[in-house]
């Protein structure tokens, strides 16, 4: 849809045209926004004739850029998935680390900067220091590791926790291991595997990112990624960040807020309502597909107003949009058009279209066993009762005035 098309372009325009600002892509559940996320990566980074197929797909205008980047260029992806593990900058930085040295190995790059890992794997392969006498004296070391070659095993498989306890453990000895500089050791891998012809940069797609602005410390940890973030302009490193919410919504104060749109192009991922029949459709099973389609087209016959209302909702749209919709029933068209603005307005909290689909006291699931009879449809009042605490619910009181005409004729 035109929302793929925006977020192909400025992730061209971030790799090609000077616009060096990351990408920040924010929507509500289900609006295909990591899948996107997903595309974008495969076609900058796989081997071309993998996407070519794929590529005659897209318009031309789009075909042809990317074609063009890739005649000479790929990124080196790196993919993380919310928040597990982060509670500051410094596990954010053990986080990326972790995820940048898994990306490597996968591919059988091999980059002479030094993790934080291998650096303190270093230490305890250091004979000067007695790491059995360390482990007899740190119960909360022994609980995870038996012994030295247990430590080492687990450094080796990038373990933060075991790290962040062997640093505790320096800094309580006075023993001095210096940290790594996460800003600058992302620029050097970088540089690494451009040097070694493996990729023109490095982008890291951080899916499920929406977690991380709900942590205690977010403005630190945005602050963090700001500095990240700067280095697309000289060190080509780039961060394709998919959340729920925009920066906005994320209790920073202004001058954050300002700070990372400085930084980032923002790029809102919102329902399309192709989107939402496609996942109404998908979610209906149809285990008897000859006997459903006979009953669609008994009701649409009876009902021939739905037809009209189908065209006034797709306008000139082309035939696949009109099976879509037609597809969701016993769903009525105009509920499943409806079903688009209430993804986008609440999409983000406990209840969505898919937690409408399966609740079995007021949603899809509750009409199909109990209320469904052949000559019925599930219409706009289902979505009503479904997500009538939400607008309640809602602060910023978007829904007030509606909320207020029900409240008056609900019982007439």
């Amino acid at each position: 849809n035109e929302r793929f098309y925006e977020v192909i372009k400025s992730t061209l325009d971030m790799l090609q045209a000077g616009n060096k600002k990351n990408i920040w892509i924010q929507g509500t559940y289900g609006t295909g926004k990591s899948h996107a996320a997903a595309v974008v990566k495969h076609l900058l980074s796989d081997d071309f004739y993998e996407t070519e197929t794929f590529l005659e797909t897209l318009r031309t205008q789009t075909r042809e850029r990317i074609k063009n980047f890739r005649a000479s260029k790929r990124i080196f992806p790196v993919v993380l998935k919310g928040s597990s593990g982060i509670t500051d900058s410094r596990s954010l930085s053990l986080v990326l680390e972790r995820a940048v040295k898994r990306a490597l190995e996968i591919s059988n790059i091999e980059v002479d900067t030094e993790s934080d890992f291998e650096k303190m794997l270093k230490q305890v392969q250091d004979e000067a220091i007695d790491w059995n006498r360390v482990l007899e004296d740190n119960k909360d070391l022994t609980i995870y590791v038996k012994n030295k070659a247990d430590l080492e095993k687990r450094l080796k498989a990038q373990d933060i926790g075991i790290l962040k306890i062997l640093e505790s453990i320096a800094s309580a000895r006075g023993w001095h291991f210096s940290h790594v500089d996460i800003c600058k050791w992302l620029a050097e891998v970088a540089a690494a595997v451009k040097s070694s012809a493996s990729a023109d940069g490095l982008m890291i797609f951080w899916d499920e990112f929406t977690p991380v602005l709900e942590l205690e410390r977010r403005s630190e940890l945005l602050s963090l990624l700001q500095d990240i973030a700067e280095l697309s302009f000289n060190s080509d490193v780039f961060l394709f960040l998919i959340s729920h919410r925009k920066p906005s919504q994320a209790g920073l104060n202004e001058e954050d807020v300002k700070k990372v749109y400085d930084r980032f192009q923002v790029k809102d991922y919102s329902m399309e309502p192709l989107t939402t029949y496609h996942i109404l459709s998908n979610a209906i099973r149809k285990d008897k597909p000859e006997e459903y389609l006979s009953l669609q087209s008994e009701i649409f016959d009876k009902f021939s107003d739905l037809n009209t209302i189908i065209k006034k909702i797709i306008g000139d749209g082309n035939q696949s949009v009109k099976s879509e919709i037609t597809n969701i029933f016993p769903i009525h068209p105009y509920t499943g058009y409806l079903a688009t603005f209430i993804a986008r307005h609440l999409g983000s909290t406990e209840r969505s279209i898919f937690s409408f689909l399966y609740d079995e006291e007021r949603g899809f699931k509750k009409f199909i066993s109990v209320d469904y009879q052949k000559t019925t449809l599930l219409t706009a009042d289902y979505l009503w009762d479904f997500f009538k605490n939400e607008f309640e619910a809602d602060t910023s009181h978007r829904f007030s005035a509606i909320l207020e005409k029900y409240n008056l004729y609900v019982n007439d």
